[in-house]
């Protein structure tokens, strides 16, 4: 990803501490999207996201970052985001990071359950519309997710040992308190992680096990998880089929607070090259039939 040095070194005012960056990057996304259960069945999506990242180190070897991002689309915002009208930016509230040898601290907006190995996997689409998590999309009122309005942010503390890794947050919305635990372990061409939130409240409990593996020009993953709606399940695996194109193919088998579906569906991403990829995707998801094709270019 190309990234804009906005200043390469910062006047300091005090001894002892490292120059610092500011980078710009992000990324932008135009299509069609299509669900059969609309009453505008088609309709014309577009996204453009400009991510905002400042970074310093000090002398003693302590990196330190600090995140956020502006984004402009043309429906709803995203969690996290607060959007001035339907087509207006948004600015998601900051998160910072604190890191020396494996430890990391971070606060503010961060996710542990987004920083869990599996929670984008099998993604379908331009836009990701569909997952083998289910909890990808919206979080579904599960996991520690980004900061909305009444929460006081996130304290998350990760430590990486060589293939192994492991992570705790920490949230409260004002009124409940949500702890999250993660682990993930890498063993050849193989990953395996396992992670637990426990809520006050019980409907938001979950445990989570994602199994990924490689053999040849596939990868494919198995996704379990445990709540008190009932368990999902749900496989995906992703093909090499030419030198810059991949098809995926990714089913689920959904219980949730919403409803208990069966879904399924198969997405193609071809690579142009400088960050641009056409991707497309369609599904039978929720119910419905759904169905997308557009272009995404990173900076």
């Amino acid at each position: 990803m190309k990234k804009i040095l906005f200043a390469t070194t910062a006047l300091v005012a005090t001894a002892g501490m490292a120059a610092a960056d500011i980078t710009l990057s992000g990324y932008g996304r135009f299509g069609i999207q299509y669900n059969d259960n609309d009453p505008e069945e088609f309709r014309v999506d577009q996204r453009l996201r400009l991510i905002i990242t400042g970074t310093a180190e000090s002398d003693n070897g302590i990196s330190f970052t600090a995140q956020t991002r502006l984004q402009w689309d043309d429906g709803a915002s995203t969690v996290g985001d607060t959007v001035k009208g339907a087509a207006g930016p948004g600015a998601r509230d900051a998160a910072f990071h604190a890191s020396y040898g494996g430890f990391t601290l971070s606060l503010g907006n961060v996710s542990g359950s987004e920083a869990q190995p599996g929670f984008y996997a099998g993604s379908l689409g331009y836009t990701g519309f569909m997952y083998v998590d289910p909890h990808s999309i919206g979080y579904g009122n599960h996991d520690i997710g980004l900061v909305t309005a009444g929460t006081d942010g996130v304290v998350m503390a990760t430590y990486a040992a060589g293939d192994f890794n492991v992570r705790a947050s920490f949230s409260n919305d004002g009124i409940n308190d949500r702890i999250f635990v993660g682990m993930d372990y890498t063993f050849g061409d193989y990953l395996i992680a396992l992670s637990h939130q426990e809520s006050d409240l019980a409907g938001e409990d979950v445990t989570k096990l994602y199994f990924q593996g490689s053999m040849g020009n596939t990868t494919f993953g198995l996704f379990v998880d445990d709540t008190v709606f009932g368990n999902s399940f749900g496989v995906t695996a992703t093909t090499a089929i030419g030198a810059a194109t991949t098809a995926t193919f990714t089913a689920a088998s959904v219980e949730g607070m919403l409803g208990n579906y069966e879904n399924y569906g198969v997405g193609i991403n071809h690579d142009l090259g400088g960050g641009v990829s056409v991707a497309g995707g369609i599904a039978d998801f929720e119910g419905d039939t759904v169905a997308e094709a557009g272009v995404v270019f990173n900076f």
